[in-house]
């Protein structure tokens, strides 16, 4: 079983490195909602620590071996190890214990910055005021492409929508408005189903964390059947779309608050 401690300084380096590494995955996939992320957030640190803490004693009971004494020295030098080994695992224990805080508290430092809310400018490689052509030679030929003629019993008749729908990823739909003479994407919305997030919006948000995190609402549609419904945040260029209290479609606007075509009304 000792065996497994024999390992050199810079393989434990190597050990550590890759289990911060895992741990910073496992943290951004707990977000997400996932079960065994969350597992491993709390197991890797915990087993980074109690490895090096037995690596640690099992070196100092290895330059002990061998040692010729009589029976009151070995108890002597047993109660002596002994009393060396807990005071430097002590110590140790608490070196460690510091370096994993500062280390733990700068990761988290870093995470945070880097998921912060931010105005959207743009989702799933789809900027604001890209052409049509633009979007096809990102994402290729839509699976859907409805003209304006097609929209005239919308309020919006001018516009022109792209929908992608490759069956085994969720759908991504763009709304185009023109500008000048030019069609502009100025909606980009996409479905249940993807593991991208929106200002720093993961899928499986509930509408409380949504409004923790971005603050209240400019505005709130309940669909016709009362079953559906969508927070706009304009400040943030952001839209949700909400069944049973859960995301089903994020959406990236410059064209103001998110509204269904029939509203509910009582």
């Amino acid at each position: 079983m000792n065996n497994i401690y024999k390992i050199s300084k810079g393989q434990l380096i190597t050990l550590w490195v890759f289990g911060i590494i895992g741990w910073l995955i496992s943290l951004d996939e707990s977000d997400n909602g996932s079960g065994l992320a969350t597992f491993f957030v709390w197991a890797i640190p915990f087993f980074l620590i109690f490895y090096s803490i037995g690596r640690q004693n099992y070196k100092k009971s290895k330059n002990d071996e061998g040692k010729n004494t009589t029976s009151l020295g070995t108890f002597v030098t047993f109660i002596l190890f002994s009393k060396r080994v807990y005071l430097s695992t002590k110590k140790y224990i608490l070196v460690l214990l510091c370096v994993i805080v500062v280390i733990g508290v700068t990761i988290w430092s870093v995470y945070y910055y880097l998921n912060r809310p931010q105005v959207a400018t743009g989702f799933f490689g789809v900027e604001f005021g890209m052409t049509p052509l633009e979007v096809k030679l990102l994402l290729g030929n839509p699976s859907d492409e409805i003209s304006p003629d097609e929209l005239k019993s919308y309020t919006t008749p001018k516009n022109k929508r792209f929908i992608y729908d490759r069956g085994l990823s969720s759908e991504k739909f763009i709304r185009f408005s023109e500008e000048n003479g030019e069609y502009r994407a100025d909606i980009l919305c996409q479905d249940y189903g993807s593991y991208e997030s929106l200002t720093g919006v993961g899928w499986y948000w509930t509408e409380k964390e949504v409004i923790e995190r971005l603050g209240k609402p400019s505005s709130v549609s309940i669909s016709s059947d009362g079953l559906a419904k969508t927070l706009s945040f304009e400040k943030w260029n952001v839209g949700f779309e909400f069944e049973k209290g859960k995301i089903i479609s994020m959406c990236a606007t410059r064209s103001g608050a998110l509204k269904y075509i029939k509203e509910y009304s009582e």
